[in-house]
Protein backbone atom coordinates (compact mmCIF):
# COMPACT_ATOMS: atom_id res chain seq x y z
CA UNK A 1 0.00 0.00 0.00
CA UNK A 2 2.97 2.35 0.59
CA UNK A 3 4.22 2.49 -2.92
CA UNK A 4 0.29 2.67 -4.39
CA UNK A 5 0.67 5.83 -2.22
CA UNK A 6 3.91 7.11 -3.56
CA UNK A 7 2.90 6.29 -6.64
CA UNK A 8 -0.71 8.59 -6.30
CA UNK A 9 1.75 11.25 -4.92
CA UNK A 10 4.23 11.44 -7.73
CA UNK A 11 1.48 10.89 -10.32
CA UNK A 12 -0.57 13.55 -9.50
CA UNK A 13 2.71 15.90 -8.97
CA UNK A 14 3.15 14.81 -12.36
CA UNK A 15 0.13 15.96 -13.54
CA UNK A 16 0.07 18.64 -11.83
CA UNK A 17 3.28 20.04 -14.01
CA UNK A 18 1.33 19.19 -17.28
CA UNK A 19 -1.33 21.44 -16.09
CA UNK A 20 1.35 24.30 -15.09
CA UNK A 21 3.24 23.80 -18.42
CA UNK A 22 1.78 21.74 -21.33
CA UNK A 23 -2.03 22.30 -20.36
CA UNK A 24 -4.27 24.43 -18.69
CA UNK A 25 -1.72 26.87 -17.00
CA UNK A 26 -2.60 29.02 -13.98
CA UNK A 27 -1.25 32.78 -12.64
CA UNK A 28 1.81 31.36 -10.80
CA UNK A 29 1.52 31.21 -7.24
CA UNK A 30 3.98 30.05 -4.60
CA UNK A 31 0.55 28.66 -2.42
CA UNK A 32 -1.89 29.98 -0.57
CA UNK A 33 -2.34 33.16 1.44
CA UNK A 34 -4.29 32.58 4.50
CA UNK A 35 -1.61 29.95 6.13
CA UNK A 36 1.61 28.78 5.11
CA UNK A 37 -0.11 25.20 4.26
CA UNK A 38 -2.89 25.77 1.96
CA UNK A 39 -1.96 24.81 -1.44
CA UNK A 40 -1.77 26.94 -4.98
CA UNK A 41 -5.20 26.24 -6.14
CA UNK A 42 -4.45 24.24 -9.37
CA UNK A 43 -6.75 25.13 -12.43
CA UNK A 44 -10.56 23.68 -11.79
CA UNK A 45 -13.02 23.41 -14.00
CA UNK A 46 -15.75 23.10 -11.74
CA UNK A 47 -19.53 23.37 -10.91
CA UNK A 48 -21.71 25.29 -8.43
CA UNK A 49 -25.42 23.82 -6.44
CA UNK A 50 -27.24 20.78 -6.90
CA UNK A 51 -29.78 22.48 -9.83
CA UNK A 52 -31.08 19.04 -11.77
CA UNK A 53 -30.30 16.72 -9.19
CA UNK A 54 -31.97 16.92 -6.22
CA UNK A 55 -34.88 14.01 -4.69
CA UNK A 56 -38.44 14.90 -3.64
CA UNK A 57 -37.67 16.59 -0.23
CA UNK A 58 -35.07 18.80 -2.00
CA UNK A 59 -31.91 16.82 -0.94
CA UNK A 60 -29.24 16.44 -2.93
CA UNK A 61 -28.93 12.94 -4.85
CA UNK A 62 -25.41 12.54 -4.34
CA UNK A 63 -24.71 9.67 -7.05
CA UNK A 64 -26.83 11.45 -9.43
CA UNK A 65 -24.66 14.66 -8.99
CA UNK A 66 -21.22 12.24 -8.98
CA UNK A 67 -22.65 11.01 -12.14
CA UNK A 68 -23.11 14.36 -13.92
CA UNK A 69 -19.54 15.61 -12.92
CA UNK A 70 -17.81 12.96 -14.28
CA UNK A 71 -19.81 12.97 -17.38
CA UNK A 72 -18.46 16.65 -18.05
CA UNK A 73 -15.39 16.01 -16.43
CA UNK A 74 -15.30 18.37 -13.59
CA UNK A 75 -12.33 18.83 -11.12
CA UNK A 76 -14.56 20.67 -8.40
CA UNK A 77 -17.81 20.92 -7.01
CA UNK A 78 -19.35 23.91 -5.11
CA UNK A 79 -22.11 23.05 -2.58
CA UNK A 80 -24.43 25.44 -1.35
CA UNK A 81 -25.89 25.36 2.23
CA UNK A 82 -28.27 27.95 2.60
CA UNK A 83 -31.07 28.36 5.06
CA UNK A 84 -32.96 25.15 6.04
CA UNK A 85 -36.81 26.37 3.93
CA UNK A 86 -34.62 27.26 0.78
CA UNK A 87 -32.07 24.20 1.05
CA UNK A 88 -33.17 21.50 3.42
CA UNK A 89 -30.44 19.40 4.99
CA UNK A 90 -27.68 20.86 2.66
CA UNK A 91 -25.13 20.66 5.31
CA UNK A 92 -25.97 17.13 5.99
CA UNK A 93 -25.75 16.10 2.43
CA UNK A 94 -22.12 18.04 2.53
CA UNK A 95 -21.14 15.34 5.12
CA UNK A 96 -22.34 12.86 2.89
CA UNK A 97 -20.43 13.77 -0.26
CA UNK A 98 -17.10 14.00 1.12
CA UNK A 99 -16.72 10.04 1.28
CA UNK A 100 -18.02 9.60 -2.00
CA UNK A 101 -16.30 12.68 -3.50
CA UNK A 102 -13.02 11.56 -2.16
CA UNK A 103 -13.63 8.27 -3.83
CA UNK A 104 -14.27 10.30 -7.15
CA UNK A 105 -11.49 12.56 -7.26
CA UNK A 106 -13.11 15.43 -7.21
CA UNK A 107 -12.34 18.05 -4.88
CA UNK A 108 -15.55 19.33 -2.85
CA UNK A 109 -16.03 23.31 -1.74
CA UNK A 110 -18.24 24.34 1.05
CA UNK A 111 -20.24 27.78 -0.71
CA UNK A 112 -22.13 29.30 2.03
CA UNK A 113 -24.66 32.33 2.01
CA UNK A 114 -23.73 35.49 3.65
CA UNK A 115 -26.03 37.77 6.52
CA UNK A 116 -27.13 39.66 3.54
CA UNK A 117 -28.66 36.53 2.08
CA UNK A 118 -29.82 35.04 4.69
CA UNK A 119 -27.82 33.45 6.57
CA UNK A 120 -27.15 29.89 6.51
CA UNK A 121 -27.84 26.29 8.65
CA UNK A 122 -27.22 24.78 11.44
CA UNK A 123 -24.48 27.29 12.87
CA UNK A 124 -26.39 30.63 11.06
CA UNK A 125 -23.75 33.94 11.50
CA UNK A 126 -20.99 32.00 13.05
CA UNK A 127 -18.74 31.52 10.80
CA UNK A 128 -15.67 30.71 12.88
CA UNK A 129 -18.00 28.00 13.44
CA UNK A 130 -18.13 26.91 10.00
CA UNK A 131 -14.84 26.95 9.02
CA UNK A 132 -13.89 24.88 12.43
CA UNK A 133 -17.12 22.17 11.40
CA UNK A 134 -15.35 22.41 7.71
CA UNK A 135 -12.02 21.64 8.72
CA UNK A 136 -12.85 18.91 11.03
CA UNK A 137 -13.93 17.26 7.62
CA UNK A 138 -11.31 18.20 5.58
CA UNK A 139 -9.05 16.52 8.28
CA UNK A 140 -10.52 13.22 7.39
CA UNK A 141 -11.48 13.38 3.40
CA UNK A 142 -8.57 16.06 1.50
CA UNK A 143 -10.78 16.29 -1.04
CA UNK A 144 -12.66 19.08 0.74
CA UNK A 145 -10.35 21.78 -0.60
CA UNK A 146 -12.56 24.55 1.58
CA UNK A 147 -15.19 27.28 1.76
CA UNK A 148 -16.56 29.78 -0.44
CA UNK A 149 -18.76 32.91 0.76
CA UNK A 150 -20.93 34.07 -1.52
CA UNK A 151 -21.88 38.11 -2.40
CA UNK A 152 -18.53 38.85 0.12
CA UNK A 153 -19.01 42.55 -1.28
CA UNK A 154 -21.98 43.50 0.28
CA UNK A 155 -21.10 41.68 3.90
CA UNK A 156 -17.00 43.20 4.60
CA UNK A 157 -18.58 45.06 7.22
CA UNK A 158 -18.68 41.64 9.04
CA UNK A 159 -16.10 40.18 6.79
CA UNK A 160 -13.10 42.61 7.35
CA UNK A 161 -9.76 41.16 6.97
CA UNK A 162 -9.13 40.53 10.55
CA UNK A 163 -12.44 37.91 10.93
CA UNK A 164 -11.68 35.65 7.45
CA UNK A 165 -7.95 35.76 8.87
CA UNK A 166 -9.65 34.51 12.60
CA UNK A 167 -11.85 32.32 10.52
CA UNK A 168 -8.82 30.24 8.58
CA UNK A 169 -6.61 30.28 12.15
CA UNK A 170 -9.29 28.20 13.64
CA UNK A 171 -9.81 26.08 10.90
CA UNK A 172 -6.20 25.88 10.56
CA UNK A 173 -5.45 24.61 13.50
CA UNK A 174 -7.74 21.53 12.54
CA UNK A 175 -6.87 20.85 8.68
CA UNK A 176 -3.87 23.37 7.80
CA UNK A 177 -4.30 22.58 3.67
CA UNK A 178 -8.24 24.57 4.05
CA UNK A 179 -8.73 27.65 1.49
CA UNK A 180 -10.70 30.34 1.74
CA UNK A 181 -12.28 32.06 -1.54
CA UNK A 182 -14.95 35.04 -2.15
CA UNK A 183 -17.03 35.79 -5.18
CA UNK A 184 -16.88 39.54 -6.07
CA UNK A 185 -18.37 40.92 -9.28
CA UNK A 186 -15.51 42.56 -11.18
CA UNK A 187 -17.45 45.90 -10.37
CA UNK A 188 -17.06 45.45 -6.64
CA UNK A 189 -13.26 44.73 -6.30
CA UNK A 190 -12.46 47.57 -4.15
CA UNK A 191 -14.57 46.60 -1.24
CA UNK A 192 -12.04 43.65 -1.36
CA UNK A 193 -8.68 45.09 -1.71
CA UNK A 194 -8.03 45.35 1.71
CA UNK A 195 -8.34 41.22 1.85
CA UNK A 196 -5.79 40.92 -0.77
CA UNK A 197 -3.25 43.04 0.19
CA UNK A 198 -3.43 41.48 3.66
CA UNK A 199 -3.67 37.84 2.36
CA UNK A 200 -6.98 37.53 4.28
CA UNK A 201 -8.21 35.80 1.32
CA UNK A 202 -7.05 32.42 -0.62
CA UNK A 203 -8.85 33.66 -4.01
CA UNK A 204 -11.32 34.89 -5.86
CA UNK A 205 -14.78 33.65 -7.53
CA UNK A 206 -15.80 36.27 -10.23
CA UNK A 207 -19.24 36.31 -11.91
CA UNK A 208 -19.83 37.16 -15.37
CA UNK A 209 -22.82 39.29 -15.80
CA UNK A 210 -22.56 42.24 -18.60
CA UNK A 211 -26.34 42.75 -18.14
CA UNK A 212 -27.66 39.85 -20.47
CA UNK A 213 -26.83 36.71 -21.11
CA UNK A 214 -25.70 37.03 -24.91
CA UNK A 215 -22.75 39.55 -24.52
CA UNK A 216 -19.49 36.92 -24.37
CA UNK A 217 -17.01 40.00 -25.73
CA UNK A 218 -16.61 42.05 -22.25
CA UNK A 219 -15.56 38.80 -20.85
CA UNK A 220 -11.57 38.43 -22.01
CA UNK A 221 -10.82 42.63 -21.30
CA UNK A 222 -12.71 42.13 -17.41
CA UNK A 223 -10.77 39.01 -16.64
CA UNK A 224 -7.49 40.88 -17.88
CA UNK A 225 -8.45 44.20 -15.93
CA UNK A 226 -9.29 42.24 -12.93
CA UNK A 227 -5.84 40.32 -13.04
CA UNK A 228 -3.97 43.43 -12.99
CA UNK A 229 -6.05 44.33 -10.44
CA UNK A 230 -5.44 41.91 -8.03
CA UNK A 231 -1.66 41.85 -8.93
CA UNK A 232 -1.72 45.19 -8.06
CA UNK A 233 -3.32 44.58 -5.25
CA UNK A 234 -1.29 41.43 -3.81
CA UNK A 235 2.22 43.95 -4.50
CA UNK A 236 0.75 46.63 -2.41
CA UNK A 237 0.53 44.12 0.18
CA UNK A 238 3.88 42.68 0.04
CA UNK A 239 2.36 39.83 -0.65
CA UNK A 240 3.95 37.16 -3.10
CA UNK A 241 2.37 35.27 -5.79
CA UNK A 242 -0.67 35.91 -7.94
CA UNK A 243 -4.20 35.96 -6.28
CA UNK A 244 -6.20 33.13 -7.57
CA UNK A 245 -9.32 34.15 -9.74
CA UNK A 246 -11.86 31.97 -11.23
CA UNK A 247 -14.66 33.09 -13.50
CA UNK A 248 -18.35 31.96 -13.05
CA UNK A 249 -20.43 31.54 -15.68
CA UNK A 250 -24.22 31.55 -15.70
CA UNK A 251 -25.42 28.84 -16.91
CA UNK A 252 -29.30 29.70 -15.26
CA UNK A 253 -30.34 32.98 -15.61
CA UNK A 254 -29.56 35.90 -13.67
CA UNK A 255 -31.97 37.62 -11.41
CA UNK A 256 -31.63 40.39 -13.05
CA UNK A 257 -33.00 39.54 -16.85
CA UNK A 258 -35.45 37.43 -18.33
CA UNK A 259 -33.34 35.63 -21.02
CA UNK A 260 -31.84 32.61 -20.45
CA UNK A 261 -28.24 31.05 -21.10
CA UNK A 262 -28.26 28.88 -24.31
CA UNK A 263 -25.60 26.40 -24.43
CA UNK A 264 -24.07 27.53 -27.07
CA UNK A 265 -23.33 30.88 -24.91
CA UNK A 266 -21.80 29.13 -21.81
CA UNK A 267 -19.68 27.08 -24.40
CA UNK A 268 -18.31 30.17 -25.40
CA UNK A 269 -17.56 31.95 -22.33
CA UNK A 270 -15.87 28.36 -21.20
CA UNK A 271 -13.82 27.97 -24.17
CA UNK A 272 -12.66 31.77 -23.09
CA UNK A 273 -12.40 31.23 -19.61
CA UNK A 274 -9.89 27.92 -20.26
CA UNK A 275 -8.21 29.65 -22.81
CA UNK A 276 -7.32 32.94 -20.32
CA UNK A 277 -6.52 30.32 -17.57
CA UNK A 278 -3.51 29.15 -20.09
CA UNK A 279 -2.27 32.28 -20.76
CA UNK A 280 -2.36 32.64 -16.94
CA UNK A 281 -4.71 35.41 -16.37
CA UNK A 282 -7.20 33.16 -14.04
CA UNK A 283 -7.78 29.66 -12.27
CA UNK A 284 -10.02 27.76 -14.12
CA UNK A 285 -14.15 28.21 -14.43
CA UNK A 286 -16.75 27.90 -12.45
CA UNK A 287 -20.54 27.26 -13.29
CA UNK A 288 -23.10 28.83 -11.99
CA UNK A 289 -25.95 26.77 -11.30
CA UNK A 290 -25.88 24.27 -14.31
CA UNK A 291 -29.22 22.67 -15.15
CA UNK A 292 -27.85 19.28 -14.76
CA UNK A 293 -31.19 17.69 -16.00
CA UNK A 294 -30.82 19.78 -18.86
CA UNK A 295 -29.03 17.19 -21.63
CA UNK A 296 -28.18 20.21 -24.30
CA UNK A 297 -26.04 22.04 -21.45
CA UNK A 298 -24.82 19.25 -20.16
CA UNK A 299 -23.12 18.02 -22.99
CA UNK A 300 -22.49 21.79 -23.84
CA UNK A 301 -20.22 22.18 -20.56
CA UNK A 302 -18.56 18.33 -20.97
CA UNK A 303 -17.20 19.23 -24.52
CA UNK A 304 -14.96 21.98 -23.15
CA UNK A 305 -14.41 20.48 -19.68
CA UNK A 306 -13.09 16.93 -21.84
CA UNK A 307 -10.80 19.15 -24.06
CA UNK A 308 -9.22 20.41 -21.16
CA UNK A 309 -9.24 17.23 -18.74
CA UNK A 310 -6.10 17.23 -16.72
CA UNK A 311 -6.35 13.47 -15.98
CA UNK A 312 -6.78 12.02 -19.41
CA UNK A 313 -10.07 10.62 -18.95
CA UNK A 314 -11.90 11.14 -22.48
CA UNK A 315 -14.52 9.19 -21.59
CA UNK A 316 -16.55 7.16 -18.63
CA UNK A 317 -20.03 5.92 -19.59
CA UNK A 318 -21.75 5.28 -16.15
CA UNK A 319 -25.15 4.83 -17.14
CA UNK A 320 -26.38 8.10 -15.39
CA UNK A 321 -28.80 9.48 -17.97
CA UNK A 322 -30.92 6.04 -18.12
CA UNK A 323 -33.74 5.39 -15.86
CA UNK A 324 -34.67 2.54 -13.61
CA UNK A 325 -36.05 -0.58 -16.24
CA UNK A 326 -33.90 -2.72 -18.96
CA UNK A 327 -31.24 -0.97 -20.60
CA UNK A 328 -32.07 -1.72 -24.05
CA UNK A 329 -33.79 1.27 -25.88
CA UNK A 330 -31.74 3.73 -23.29
CA UNK A 331 -29.24 6.16 -24.86
CA UNK A 332 -28.64 4.02 -27.73
CA UNK A 333 -28.20 0.52 -26.36
CA UNK A 334 -30.08 -2.21 -28.14
CA UNK A 335 -29.87 -6.01 -27.58
CA UNK A 336 -27.73 -7.85 -29.81
CA UNK A 337 -26.49 -11.77 -30.41
CA UNK A 338 -30.03 -13.06 -29.29
CA UNK A 339 -30.21 -14.86 -26.07
CA UNK A 340 -32.11 -13.42 -23.44
CA UNK A 341 -32.46 -9.82 -22.63
CA UNK A 342 -32.11 -9.29 -19.01
CA UNK A 343 -29.54 -6.38 -18.45
CA UNK A 344 -31.61 -3.34 -16.10
CA UNK A 345 -30.61 -0.50 -14.67
CA UNK A 346 -30.58 -0.64 -11.07
CA UNK A 347 -29.04 2.17 -8.41
CA UNK A 348 -28.84 2.41 -4.49
CA UNK A 349 -26.61 -0.53 -3.47
CA UNK A 350 -24.11 -0.60 -1.03
CA UNK A 351 -20.70 0.25 -2.63
CA UNK A 352 -21.85 1.36 -5.80
CA UNK A 353 -22.18 5.40 -6.63
CA UNK A 354 -24.92 5.45 -8.77
CA UNK A 355 -26.76 3.65 -11.61
CA UNK A 356 -25.29 0.62 -12.81
CA UNK A 357 -26.25 -2.58 -15.05
CA UNK A 358 -26.84 -5.56 -13.16
CA UNK A 359 -28.69 -8.97 -14.80
CA UNK A 360 -32.10 -9.38 -13.69
CA UNK A 361 -32.63 -11.35 -10.18
CA UNK A 362 -35.87 -13.35 -11.66
CA UNK A 363 -33.73 -15.34 -14.34
CA UNK A 364 -30.20 -16.73 -15.16
CA UNK A 365 -30.22 -14.30 -17.91
CA UNK A 366 -27.62 -16.57 -19.65
CA UNK A 367 -25.39 -14.47 -22.34
CA UNK A 368 -27.43 -11.49 -22.39
CA UNK A 369 -25.92 -9.25 -24.81
CA UNK A 370 -26.47 -5.14 -25.23
CA UNK A 371 -24.09 -2.90 -27.47
CA UNK A 372 -24.34 1.02 -27.72
CA UNK A 373 -23.11 2.50 -31.12
CA UNK A 374 -20.44 5.11 -30.87
CA UNK A 375 -22.63 8.42 -30.74
CA UNK A 376 -19.65 10.47 -30.90
CA UNK A 377 -18.55 10.97 -27.75
CA UNK A 378 -16.10 8.63 -26.84
CA UNK A 379 -13.60 6.66 -29.45
CA UNK A 380 -12.56 9.68 -31.70
CA UNK A 381 -11.26 11.42 -28.71
CA UNK A 382 -8.57 9.26 -28.52
CA UNK A 383 -4.98 10.38 -30.23
CA UNK A 384 -2.74 8.14 -32.21
CA UNK A 385 0.46 6.83 -31.05
CA UNK A 386 -0.52 7.73 -26.94
CA UNK A 387 -0.71 5.67 -24.61
CA UNK A 388 -4.26 4.92 -23.56
CA UNK A 389 -6.36 2.30 -20.80
CA UNK A 390 -9.55 0.90 -21.26
CA UNK A 391 -11.13 -0.65 -17.35
CA UNK A 392 -14.62 -1.28 -15.93
CA UNK A 393 -16.14 -1.82 -12.79
CA UNK A 394 -17.06 -5.50 -11.89
CA UNK A 395 -19.15 -7.20 -9.00
CA UNK A 396 -18.42 -10.45 -8.56
CA UNK A 397 -21.38 -11.86 -6.76
CA UNK A 398 -20.72 -14.58 -4.20
CA UNK A 399 -20.62 -17.64 -6.54
CA UNK A 400 -22.65 -15.82 -8.93
CA UNK A 401 -19.94 -15.19 -11.96
CA UNK A 402 -20.21 -13.99 -15.69
CA UNK A 403 -20.00 -10.25 -16.72
CA UNK A 404 -18.33 -8.50 -19.50
CA UNK A 405 -17.92 -4.68 -20.63
CA UNK A 406 -15.55 -2.32 -22.95
CA UNK A 407 -15.20 -1.78 -26.16
CA UNK A 408 -16.19 -3.61 -29.39
CA UNK A 409 -16.21 -3.27 -33.27
CA UNK A 410 -18.90 -5.33 -34.85
CA UNK A 411 -17.71 -4.57 -38.14
CA UNK A 412 -14.32 -6.11 -38.00
CA UNK A 413 -15.18 -9.34 -36.75
CA UNK A 414 -15.62 -8.64 -33.20
CA UNK A 415 -12.52 -6.75 -32.40
CA UNK A 416 -12.22 -5.22 -29.29
CA UNK A 417 -10.95 -4.33 -25.71
CA UNK A 418 -13.31 -6.37 -23.01
CA UNK A 419 -12.65 -7.53 -19.97
CA UNK A 420 -14.77 -8.94 -16.69
CA UNK A 421 -14.92 -12.18 -14.63
CA UNK A 422 -16.16 -15.81 -16.00
CA UNK A 423 -17.16 -18.95 -14.24
CA UNK A 424 -15.40 -22.32 -14.59
CA UNK A 425 -12.83 -21.44 -16.69
CA UNK A 426 -9.86 -23.81 -15.91
CA UNK A 427 -6.84 -22.09 -14.06
CA UNK A 428 -3.98 -24.49 -13.19
CA UNK A 429 -5.46 -27.46 -14.14
CA UNK A 430 -8.56 -26.60 -12.12
CA UNK A 431 -12.15 -24.98 -13.01
CA UNK A 432 -12.53 -21.78 -11.21
CA UNK A 433 -13.93 -18.72 -11.48
CA UNK A 434 -11.75 -15.68 -13.08
CA UNK A 435 -11.47 -12.74 -13.84
CA UNK A 436 -11.03 -12.52 -17.78
CA UNK A 437 -10.09 -10.62 -20.81
CA UNK A 438 -10.76 -10.28 -24.49
CA UNK A 439 -7.91 -8.59 -26.57
CA UNK A 440 -8.89 -8.48 -30.03
CA UNK A 441 -10.20 -11.92 -30.04
CA UNK A 442 -7.94 -13.51 -27.78
CA UNK A 443 -9.19 -14.82 -24.47
CA UNK A 444 -7.03 -14.56 -21.08
CA UNK A 445 -8.59 -16.26 -18.57
CA UNK A 446 -5.73 -16.79 -15.60
CA UNK A 447 -6.54 -14.65 -12.83
CA UNK A 448 -8.81 -16.95 -10.47
CA UNK A 449 -11.26 -15.45 -7.92
CA UNK A 450 -11.10 -16.34 -4.79
CA UNK A 451 -14.04 -14.94 -2.95
CA UNK A 452 -16.80 -17.63 -3.19
CA UNK A 453 -18.60 -16.71 -0.38
CA UNK A 454 -18.50 -12.61 -0.49
CA UNK A 455 -19.12 -10.24 -2.54
CA UNK A 456 -16.29 -8.36 -4.45
CA UNK A 457 -16.04 -5.22 -6.30
CA UNK A 458 -13.14 -5.16 -9.32
CA UNK A 459 -11.73 -2.70 -11.46
CA UNK A 460 -10.48 -4.96 -14.63
CA UNK A 461 -8.64 -3.31 -17.76
CA UNK A 462 -6.12 -3.20 -20.21
CA UNK A 463 -2.93 -0.79 -20.27
CA UNK A 464 -1.92 0.09 -23.56
CA UNK A 465 1.29 1.95 -24.53
CA UNK A 466 2.74 3.24 -27.87
CA UNK A 467 6.16 3.37 -28.97
CA UNK A 468 5.22 6.33 -31.01
CA UNK A 469 4.58 4.63 -34.82
CA UNK A 470 1.45 2.61 -35.11
CA UNK A 471 2.69 -0.40 -32.38
CA UNK A 472 0.86 -0.99 -29.35
CA UNK A 473 1.97 -3.02 -26.48
CA UNK A 474 -1.29 -4.07 -24.21
CA UNK A 475 -0.47 -5.71 -20.32
CA UNK A 476 -3.64 -6.68 -18.57
CA UNK A 477 -4.15 -5.36 -14.85
CA UNK A 478 -6.71 -5.67 -12.41
CA UNK A 479 -7.67 -3.95 -8.83
CA UNK A 480 -9.94 -5.62 -5.98
CA UNK A 481 -12.08 -1.87 -4.76
CA UNK A 482 -13.70 -3.67 -1.82
CA UNK A 483 -10.35 -4.59 0.15
CA UNK A 484 -8.31 -1.41 -0.91
CA UNK A 485 -5.69 -3.66 -3.10
CA UNK A 486 -3.23 -2.51 -5.17
CA UNK A 487 -2.94 -2.76 -9.04
CA UNK A 488 -2.31 -6.14 -10.06
CA UNK A 489 -0.26 -6.28 -13.21
CA UNK A 490 -1.10 -9.91 -15.25
CA UNK A 491 0.99 -11.47 -17.33
CA UNK A 492 2.97 -10.44 -20.54
CA UNK A 493 3.14 -7.75 -22.59
CA UNK A 494 0.63 -7.92 -25.92
CA UNK A 495 1.88 -6.56 -29.02
CA UNK A 496 -0.83 -4.91 -31.13
CA UNK A 497 -0.88 -2.50 -34.25
CA UNK A 498 -3.53 -0.47 -34.19
CA UNK A 499 -4.15 3.01 -36.98
CA UNK A 500 -6.50 5.58 -36.78
CA UNK A 501 -7.60 4.79 -32.95
CA UNK A 502 -10.39 7.21 -33.42
CA UNK A 503 -12.27 4.70 -35.37
CA UNK A 504 -10.63 0.97 -33.79
CA UNK A 505 -14.12 0.53 -32.14
CA UNK A 506 -17.59 1.54 -32.72
CA UNK A 507 -19.49 0.42 -30.06
CA UNK A 508 -19.83 -0.02 -26.23
CA UNK A 509 -20.71 -4.00 -24.68
CA UNK A 510 -22.22 -5.38 -21.91
CA UNK A 511 -22.76 -8.69 -21.19
CA UNK A 512 -24.13 -10.56 -18.38
CA UNK A 513 -24.40 -14.27 -17.48
CA UNK A 514 -25.78 -14.99 -14.49
CA UNK A 515 -28.39 -13.08 -12.17
CA UNK A 516 -26.74 -10.69 -9.55
CA UNK A 517 -24.14 -9.44 -11.87
CA UNK A 518 -22.71 -5.87 -12.34
CA UNK A 519 -21.01 -3.37 -14.02
CA UNK A 520 -20.29 -0.04 -14.32
CA UNK A 521 -18.00 2.66 -15.25
CA UNK A 522 -16.61 1.78 -18.60
CA UNK A 523 -13.81 4.09 -18.59
CA UNK A 524 -11.38 5.16 -21.63
CA UNK A 525 -8.38 7.22 -20.69
CA UNK A 526 -5.62 8.70 -22.42
CA UNK A 527 -2.23 10.42 -20.86
CA UNK A 528 0.43 12.54 -23.42
CA UNK A 529 3.72 12.13 -22.50
CA UNK A 530 4.83 14.88 -20.06
CA UNK A 531 7.76 17.42 -21.25
CA UNK A 532 10.71 17.43 -20.16
CA UNK A 533 10.03 20.61 -18.66
CA UNK A 534 7.39 19.30 -17.01
CA UNK A 535 9.26 16.31 -16.05
CA UNK A 536 11.86 18.79 -14.20
CA UNK A 537 8.69 20.41 -12.55
CA UNK A 538 7.77 16.80 -10.83
CA UNK A 539 11.33 16.69 -8.99
CA UNK A 540 12.65 13.05 -8.86
CA UNK A 541 9.61 11.48 -8.25
CA UNK A 542 8.44 12.23 -10.43
CA UNK A 543 11.41 11.42 -12.90
CA UNK A 544 11.09 8.01 -11.47
CA UNK A 545 7.62 7.60 -12.19
CA UNK A 546 7.48 8.27 -15.71
CA UNK A 547 10.20 5.19 -15.65
CA UNK A 548 8.91 2.72 -13.90
CA UNK A 549 5.79 3.73 -15.88
CA UNK A 550 7.93 2.89 -19.57
CA UNK A 551 9.21 0.05 -17.78
CA UNK A 552 5.53 -1.16 -17.10
CA UNK A 553 3.29 0.44 -19.13
CA UNK A 554 1.65 2.27 -16.04
CA UNK A 555 -0.74 5.39 -17.36
CA UNK A 556 -1.06 7.78 -14.81
CA UNK A 557 -4.58 7.64 -15.28
CA UNK A 558 -4.39 3.94 -13.85
CA UNK A 559 -2.28 5.51 -11.01
CA UNK A 560 -4.33 7.58 -9.73
CA UNK A 561 -7.98 6.04 -10.30
CA UNK A 562 -9.55 5.79 -7.39
CA UNK A 563 -11.92 2.77 -8.57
Amino acid sequence: MMIVRWMQIAAMSVLAAFISVGGVQAAAAAGGFTGPDVPALTPMMADYANIGVKTSPGRTDVPQLLGVLQEIHATDYMHLVWREDYYPSAWDDFQLMAPQFQQAGIRLWLYLTPPSEGVPDPFQGDYVRWATETAAIAAQYSTVAGIVIDDFDYNTALFTPSYTQQMMDAAHAVAPELSLLVTVKYAARNTIAEHVRAGAVDGVVAPYYPGDHTDTTQFLPEMQSYRTWLDTQTALGGQSGAMPLVPMIYATKHSGTTDVPTPVYVEKLLDIGLEATTNGLANGVVTYCLPKDQPSMVEAVARVYAANAPQGVVFNYDFSRCVAGPLNGQDGWAKAFGGAEQNIIAAGVNGWAGKHVQAAASANPFNSYSLRTNNDDWSFSLVDDKDFDVSVLILVKGEKYGVFAGLYDIDNGGQGLLMGVYGGRKVDGAAAPSLGWSIDGVAYYDVPVDNVNTDSIFRVGVAVASDGSGNYSARRYYKNVTVGGEIVFVGDTIPLIYEDLGAMWNQLQVRTLLSGSRIDNIRVSQVPEPSTAALLSAGLAGLLLCRARRNILFPFCVAVMSQ
